[in-house]
């Protein structure tokens, strides 16, 4: 059975429905960019055949506009990951790249916080099962959100995995 109201009706009982504004909401502005790290892996270990690399970077930004009642709060997280080119069984390199299009209130004093996490699964070499996995992680500091259009490069980071 389908109920069929005026759209004078509809449009009353959406208005009814709407959500309460408890607060503004300041303006957003879009900003637009790339955020690109590149790392050097120095391997402890040497990779076997069929091995590869992980890279993966994050980049967070959390933005509180106290302009507005109640204080306006922003939390972004992007993420990027590749798989690494090995050059040799020790030695390895990625260029993590993240496009980002973050719509923010506060962009002039806001940062961005970026880390990655470096990783390989090595496999067994007479059974071909997965027997252990290579970590690492870190902070790469905070870097101010750039203008739209803007690009933030970092690297190379040499890391020892």
């Amino acid at each position: 059975m389908k109920i069929r109201l005026p759209l004078a009706v509809l449009s009353g009982l959406l208005s009814c429905l709407a959500i309460p504004a408890h607060g503004q909401t300041p303006p957003l502005t879009a900003y637009t960019g790339n955020i690109q790290v590149t790392f050097w892996i120095s391997l402890t270990t040497p990779l076997l055949q069929g091995e590869s690399i992980n890279c993966l970077v994050s980049a967070t930004v959390s933005e509180t506009d106290t302009a507005v009642t109640p204080p306006y709060t922003n939390t972004i997280v992007e993420y990027g990951t590749v798989s690494g080119t090995v050059t040799s069984s020790n030695a390895a390199f990625c260029i993590v790249g993240i496009p980002y299009e973050w719509y923010l209130a506060t962009q002039a004093s806001d940062n961005i916080a970026i880390s990655y996490t470096i990783s390989y699964v090595m496999s067994g070499v007479a059974t071909g099962t997965f027997f252990d996995l290579r970590s690492t992680s870190s902070s790469l500091g905070s870097v101010p959100v750039p203008a739209t259009n803007g690009s933030v490069a970092l690297g190379p980071r040499t890391v020892r995995l």
